[in-house]
């Protein structure tokens, strides 16, 4: 509840409120909807984070409840302290949203992100995009993609018709590019070895990181043999 700080105060303060002068049913409803339910499940031992979501929304309505009161008491102090709430509640939860959607919308130590692909993954489609020009043949380029997690890859390769997303291991020598999963690595060498090199390693999403293997005729000089792998530590 650290991201909701502000909305936790807040309807705290309104469900005190309601529950001293007793005159809105609703508000008290609300409070102990939304407080009965962040009992609940802190006692459960297992909970995912979108959990939180449900009692957010009873939260949320007795915060703004709280700051109704606040601002239209008739003491000026208590008006200005319910101002100056909301403002600091508005500024607070407005940055942490800036925060989490446009900065740290891939780090997997925010609680909210999950599975999200890295932004590292477009490092695999700036190389896909480099070596498929190479080849001349741009986006009718041939593309195995043998890795079975891959999403949200066919969004990125929409516009290459031949992109083919096996989710397991193909034989093939003549496609221009191979994606493969850091868990095939074993038997990749075996496989593609003869007539493909390894360009790179890039992260889908927290835990996945997937491999681009190049024909041997249009890999770089840079490029590495397949047993290099190995010495890739994530």
């Amino acid at each position: 509840m650290k991201l909701e700080s502000p909305i936790l105060i807040l309807s705290a303060i309104g469900t005190l409120i309601a529950l001293i002068k007793t005159r809105h049913r609703f508000a008290m409803f609300t409070g102990f909807w939304a407080f009965g339910l962040f009992a609940a499940y802190t006692i459960i031992p297992y909970k995912t984070p979108w959990l939180a979501l449900s009692f957010l929304l009873p939260m949320c309505v007795v915060a703004g409840y709280a700051i109704n009161e606040l601002v239209a008491a008739r003491d000026v102090a208590v008006k200005v302290l319910g101002g100056l709430l909301l403002a600091f509640a508005v500024g607070v939860l407005g940055y942490q949203t800036y925060g989490l959607n446009f900065q740290r919308y891939d780090d997997d130590s925010m609680p909210y992100v999950y599975a999200h692909t890295r932004r590292g993954f477009l490092d695999l489609i700036k190389q896909i995009e480099y070596n498929a020009d190479k080849s001349g043949k741009g986006k009718n380029a041939s593309i195995e993609v043998v890795s079975s997690d891959y999403w949200s890859m066919p969004w990125y390769l929409r516009d290459y018709p031949k992109a083919v997303f096996h989710g397991r291991f193909v034989d093939t020598n003549t496609a221009e590019m191979v994606v493969a999963s850091e868990a095939q690595k074993d038997d990749l060498a075996q496989r593609y070895g003869g007539n493909y090199k390894y360009i790179g390693t890039y992260p889908l999403r927290p835990g996945v990181n997937l491999y681009l293997l190049v024909r041997r005729d249009l890999a770089d000089e840079s490029a590495k043999e397949l047993y290099e792998i190995y010495n890739y530590m994530p």
